[in-house]
This record gives C-alpha cells, sequence and structure tokens, in this order.
C-alpha cells in the first residue's frame, strides 16, 4: 500500500490506514473474529430473558401442601417449570428447572413399578376416557409459535402461560394411566412409557366423535394406520375383548385419579392404589406408602370466641394490638373474630418449657442457672434443669476455639453441684415448676457455646412444639429485652402452627437456648435475681467437706482465717500475657492482700488447681512469698484436710467447689478481677451476710471484663 496522506499523515486515523499486506490480513482478521462475536451474542440474547421479561413460575400438577420438620413450615410438593416470556418480542420458551435429588428418586422408583407390573396393556382400539379426565388435549390446542411473535399485548402473554401451564399438565399426567401396547407387540404385557402426542389426540378425537354419535362407540381403529389396525384384531381373540374392557375400565379409574408426589422433605417409596389394581391377585409387592398428606386447610371466619378466649393474655401476647387503639373486652374479641382466629394470633396462656444448657466451669455454670431461672420466674415458664459440666484438668488451656481448645468438657448429674431437692421444692412453693434433668448424653460442644442448644432425648416431647432464641451467649440483656425475645419465639411458633391449622391443640411450647452464661444483665431485674441467686443452693455432699476442711483448720472455730484465691493454673495463661507477665500478676496479689488488711497473725487458705495437676513445687514457692512478705502466719489448702482417695472420687467443679465454700467463710478474701470464681465469691459472701468491703479483688481491668461483670454478675 502506498504511504498515508499528508491529510491524515499526523491524525489518530493513520492508524487505520494499512501499509502493507500483512496489515490488510490482520485487519480482515479482526473484523472476523469481531463478527463472530456479535453473532454468537446476539443467538444467546434471543435465549436469555432480557431485564424487561415477565417471569412465570408455572405448576406442572396439583400443589399440596404438608407440614414437614419441626418448624411446621409449608413445602409444595409437586414439580416446577419456569416459563420465560418476553414482553418485548413477544417470545417465549420454557426451562424445566432442576429437580432435587429426592425428586429424581422419586421418579426413577415410580417408572421402576411401572415396568415391573404385570397388568395386561389397553389395546388401541378400546374406548378412551373424557378428556377432562385424563387431561390430554388436542395438537391443535398447542401454543401457536407465530401468534407469539406477532402479539405483545398483555392478554397474549396471560394466555401463553395459560397454555404452557396446560400442556405441561397434560405432559405429566399421561404418565398416571396406563400407555398404548408397543406397535411392535400388540397385545404384548409390555407397556410404552413414551406415548407420542398423535396418540393422544386420535384418544381425545374418538372420545368427542362417541359423543357426537349420541353415546355410541365408534371405531377408533380408523384412526390408525389399517396394516397395524389389521394385525392387531387378528391377535385378539373374543376372551382378549373382554378382558381389555375390564382394562379399560381401570384405566378410566386410574386416569381420574390425581398424582400426588410424596414430600420432597422425606422422600418415601410409594405406589398410587390405582396404579397397583392392574396386578392380578397374588403378585402385588408390599410396598412401604406414606400416609397421604392432609388436604390445604380452609380457614372459615367464625361467629364468635372461644369459650376460654382470654382477653388479657390476647393483648398481652400481641402486645401491637394496644399501638392500634385495642385495648377492651370487647374490642379484642372483635379483632379475634375478624382477624386473630385466622392469623393464629395466641388468645389464651401456653403452657412453656424452658430448656438451657449450662456451659464451662463452676461458677459460669451457676451464671447460666441464674439467668434461666430468672426469666423462668418472670415468665412463668417450667424449667428443665440441664446436665453439669466437668472438664479433663486445670492444666489443659481453654478457649472458644476448637483449633486452640485442649479442654475436654463432659456432662454430670447435676446433683454433683447442686442440692437439686432443695431447689425444686423451693420454686414449687412460688408456683415455678422445675423439672429434673432427663439425660446426660447427647450433649452439645461447648467450645461452641453460642450453639450448644440442649440435645438430651425427651420422648414425651413433640419436636414440632419446641422454638429456639438464639444469640444469648454473653449478650447482657435487660428482662425486658429478653422478654421479648422469649415472646416472639415462643408466641411467633405457635401462631405458625395455628396459621397452618386453627383448629389444633398447643398443650405446650418448648423454648430452647443455649448456653446462657451472662445473658441477663441482672442489674435490670436485682430483685428477682437475688431470690434466684439464694435458692440455688450448692449441693450437700461438698459442703460437708468444705466444713471438715474449716474445722481442722480453725480448731473447730478457735480462730480466723483469711481466704485468696490465686488464679494462676496454666488454663489462665491468656490473662497473665494480657497484663504484662507472671510478675505483673504477683504483684497485683500482695498489693490487694495489703489492701485487704492480710497479716501474719492468720492462717491463709489458699485455693488453687495448681495443685492437682502436681504443680507441687510451684505451690511450696507461692508459700514461701507469701510468709516471707509477711501476709500470713501459715498456708493451708484442701489437700492437707481431705485424704488422696477422697478428693479422686470427686470431678474437677466439685473439688473447686470444696474451695468455693472454704473461700467463702474466710475474714478476708482476695481474688483475681477477671475471674467469674472470684468475682461470684465476693457476691456471695454479701448474700451470707458479710460486708462487701472485706473483699479485694486484683485489678485486671485491662483485660475489659469490669464492665460485664458488674452488669451481668452482680446479684445483690
Amino acid at each position: 500500500m502506498g504511504k498515508h496522506s499528508s491529510r491524515y499523515k499526523n491524525s489518530p486515523l493513520a492508524v487505520m490506514q494499512p501499509r502493507n499486506r500483512r496489515e490488510v490480513l490482520f485487519l480482515v482478521g479482526v473484523l472476523l473474529i469481531a463478527t463472530f462475536f456479535v453473532v454468537r451474542v446476539s443467538q444467546f440474547r434471543s435465549l436469555t430473558p432480557r431485564a424487561n421479561t415477565i417471569t412465570a413460575v408455572l405448576s406442572t400438577t396439583q400443589v399440596v401442601h404438608r407440614n414437614h420438620g419441626t418448624d411446621g413450615d409449608d413445602e409444595p410438593t409437586a414439580v416446577f417449570t419456569e416459563v420465560f416470556i418476553d414482553s418485548g418480542s413477544g417470545e417465549g420458551f420454557r426451562r424445566p428447572r432442576k429437580q432435587s435429588e429426592a425428586q429424581v428418586k422419586y421418579d426413577s422408583q415410580r417408572k421402576s413399578l411401572l415396568d415391573k407390573s404385570k397388568a395386561d396393556t389397553l389395546p388401541v382400539n378400546s374406548k378412551v376416557s373424557d378428556n377432562s379426565k385424563t387431561g390430554v388435549v388436542s395438537r391443535n390446542n398447542k401454543l401457536s409459535t407465530e401468534g407469539n411473535k406477532s402479539d405483545t399485548t398483555s392478554d397474549s402473554v396471560q394466555r401463553r402461560a395459560e397454555a404452557e401451564t396446560r400442556k405441561f399438565t397434560n405432559e405429566l399426567a399421561m404418565a398416571a394411566v396406563p400407555k398404548n401396547v408397543s406397535k411392535s407387540e400388540p397385545g404384548s404385557g409390555s407397556i410404552d412409557l413414551k406415548p407420542t402426542w398423535e396418540q393422544a389426540s386420535k384418544r381425545t378425537d374418538a372420545r368427542a366423535a362417541k359423543q357426537d354419535h349420541g353415546g355410541q362407540a365408534v371405531d377408533t381403529d380408523k384412526l390408525l394406520p389399517a396394516q397395524v389396525v389389521k394385525q392387531q384384531n387378528k391377535s385378539l381373540s373374543s376372551q382378549g375383548v373382554q378382558k381389555a374392557s375390564s382394562m379399560q375400565k381401570q384405566a378410566e379409574e386410574a386416569a381420574s385419579s390425581k398424582l400426588i408426589l410424596p414430600s420432597l422433605l422425606d422422600p418415601t417409596e410409594v405406589v398410587l392404589p390405582n396404579q397397583m389394581k392392574g396386578q392380578p391377585q397374588g403378585q402385588q409387592k408390599t410396598t412401604s406408602q406414606a400416609s397421604p398428606p392432609p388436604a390445604p386447610v380452609i380457614r372459615q371466619r367464625i361467629t364468635g370466641v372461644p369459650n376460654d378466649f382470654d382477653w388479657q393474655t390476647y393483648l398481652l401476647y400481641n402486645p401491637e394490638l394496644r399501638d392500634k387503639g385495642i385495648g377492651t373486652q370487647q374490642q379484642a374479641e372483635d379483632h379475634y373474630v375478624r382477624v386473630g382466629y385466622t392469623e393464629g394470633m395466641i388468645y389464651k396462656r401456653l403452657r412453656v418449657l424452658l430448656r438451657y444448657t449450662a456451659c464451662t466451669g463452676l461458677i459460669n455454670q451457676h451464671y447460666s442457672h441464674i439467668a434461666a431461672f430468672s426469666l423462668c420466674a418472670v415468665l412463668g415458664a417450667e424449667l428443665v434443669l440441664p446436665p453439669a459440666v466437668k472438664r479433663d484438668s486445670f492444666a489443659h488451656y481453654f478457649s472458644v476455639f476448637k483449633e486452640h481448645n485442649e479442654v475436654k468438657w463432659t456432662p454430670a448429674p447435676l446433683e454433683s453441684l447442686l442440692n437439686v431437692d432443695k431447689i425444686v421444692e423451693f420454686w414449687r412453693g412460688r408456683g415455678l415448676t422445675v423439672h429434673r434433668t432427663p439425660s446426660l448424653l447427647p450433649f452439645p460442644d461447648l467450645t461452641q457455646p453460642e450453639l450448644a442448644y440442649p440435645m438430651y432425648p425427651q420422648p414425651e416431647i413433640d419436636p414440632r412444639l419446641i422454638a429456639r432464641i438464639d444469640d444469648v451467649y454473653l449478650r447482657n440483656l435487660d428482662m425486658p429485652e429478653l422478654i421479648e425475645k422469649a415472646r416472639i419465639a415462643v408466641i411467633g411458633h405457635a401462631a405458625k402452627l395455628l396459621k397452618q391449622d386453627p383448629g389444633r391443640t398447643i398443650d405446650y411450647i418448648v423454648l430452647d437456648m443455649p448456653c446462657t452464661f451472662f445473658m441477663l444483665r441482672s442489674l435490670s431485674n436485682l430483685r428477682v435475681v437475688t431470690e434466684v441467686a439464694r435458692s440455688l443452693e450448692f449441693s450437700d455432699k461438698v459442703t460437708e467437706l468444705a466444713d471438715r476442711v474449716i474445722h481442722g483448720m480453725t480448731m473447730a472455730g478457735k480462730y480466723e482465717y483469711n481466704a485468696v484465691h490465686l488464679r494462676i493454673e496454666k488454663d489462665a495463661r491468656d490473662w497473665s500475657q494480657i497484663m504484662g507477665g507472671e510478675e505483673v500478676v504477683w504483684n497485683g496479689y500482695v498489693t490487694s492482700m495489703l489492701q485487704a488488711g492480710f497479716t501474719s497473725d492468720l492462717v491463709l487458705y489458699a485455693a488453687s488447681g495448681l495443685l492437682t495437676y502436681g504443680a507441687n513445687d510451684e505451690m511450696d514457692h507461692l508459700i514461701g512469698t507469701l510468709k516471707d512478705a509477711g501476709l500470713c502466719k501459715d498456708v493451708h489448702y484442701k489437700e492437707l484436710y481431705i485424704p488422696q482417695a477422697e478428693l479422686e472420687e470427686l470431678n474437677s467443679e466439685q473439688k473447686a467447689l470444696v474451695d468455693f465454700m472454704v473461700l467463702s467463710r474466710g475474714r478476708g478474701f482476695v481474688g483475681f478481677g477477671s475471674s467469674t470464681f472470684s468475682f461470684y465469691l465476693r457476691e456471695y459472701r454479701v448474700l451470707s451476710g458479710i460486708p462487701r468491703s472485706s473483699s479485694v479483688l486484683v485489678d485486671a481491668s485491662v483485660i475489659g471484663t469490669d464492665p460485664l461483670f458488674n452488669s451481668a454478675g452482680t446479684v445483690i
């Protein structure tokens, strides 16, 4: 090619002027590739709904709703097909929605049962059932594609959608009736599972012709090739004709039956009764058959309220009604008749059983009990006691992250820590029912306490009546917030059940909660929390062991003693690191002991998990340090008064409880500020009548737990 003209020499268009043959070929190739992509995009757009596409989801069979699972959700048991109709061009196409594995399994089972059927095949010249029964339509009724292309009105869109609905319904309905005999083997026992639309149309037209002739039978053989009809007629004896007539009657019954698919959530092998009629006596297979799903509930209006209608409870459980100006008995009754009945709104007090999990260490479990009992006391609900929990060793590191956690938690009888008999009796006198622990196992994973819902079996509990509250672990909620969460969970679940079946009787609702540790801000209802804390008495067995230690240490009460909780075990190393190291923690203890007035005049009872895993040298070093600092006359601990064999019979939390009871009676007490054990021990001493000023906690505010402890851990 020649050089660029001067006109384009300095213009961006100069690059478009090819200089040689190579550039010409390159540009031609680029144009061909671009053209190819344009064509492909155009083809793709013709098959893809545009932004203004109307999407209609059409059912191919009857939709039957049935309750499934514990939440009672409605699940349609049907097959769906998506029909996309482009409102711009009027073109439409259908795309079957991908079926679930359960649906595919059901279809496979159903086809297998049809193949195994020994029923004789319906002859091709027999009479056919009515069009309204079989659901078969003539080919003349198929959707006209040309009309779709030209007609773009909303009416045409609706007509096309209806036509597609009928077409897809007919395809599935044909699977419910016996098919024509294969042309290659007329009169044989095989069933043609792939009927053609021509055969379906001819059956329908033949039935219509019969009706036109005053009910007289018309020879439908004329609708098929003459050669085939002649061959089939020769193969049919008089006995075969009678048998064919009998089979035709069964076919009409089968066609009139509605096809109902099994639950997609609980697939079971189902054989429709009418499909089994064709089998000879004695050859029918015994097949597990699911009970037919109940018909959809028709909620009719009522003319009056039930005899047990409680209008105050109705307004209490549905507080939004007061915002609408409904506040009197007559208004509440009128609203229930007009709206409440069909909406499943609760009108009388429900029996609520609260179940929860107590998690991790001794006092964390205790705070879990306090929160759950406080909520039940306010709601008037019944309470199911959970198992206690024990750890394998204080030497193992505990973390809520599985990859770091070393502690193994296992359930134990709650009686090992609490006096269950006294607790049940105490709350019975106050109108609150407390149920004992149903079982220890299975037990949830405590490395995820926010998800540790109760898992123990209760055969008498209907799983459909279980509601759940989530997001309560460490949430520090005010009592009104907690009550509202419980109300929404209980009333919402009951309303869902009643909305599905207004005539249903709900005897109770089970309210399941995960670990309830620090879910309640105790300061929001301190009076109830205080009463609950006083009611939770500890095990008599552990209390007797603590009394034995105190008796030996004080010479039967002649002398006093101070008490310290040394939270310096291996499972507390995170706190030490946050505060700057073990030396910082130890200096904090010395400062707090001096502040509490510890002197060398009294013995000191030290509670620590060091001796539980053989850290004797470390414990001896601490004892020497305390004596040298003039903070005690001597250091005592439970291992000096309880034989080792007897201690080994106790689990980890029972040993901790022995220490707790001994520490609670010391003249002065020093604990660690970020330990729930130390914090609650100070509260417990106040409950026992000992001044709060006698207890001093090591300053651990740098860890950041002080605000939570003060608002959720205070009990008096």
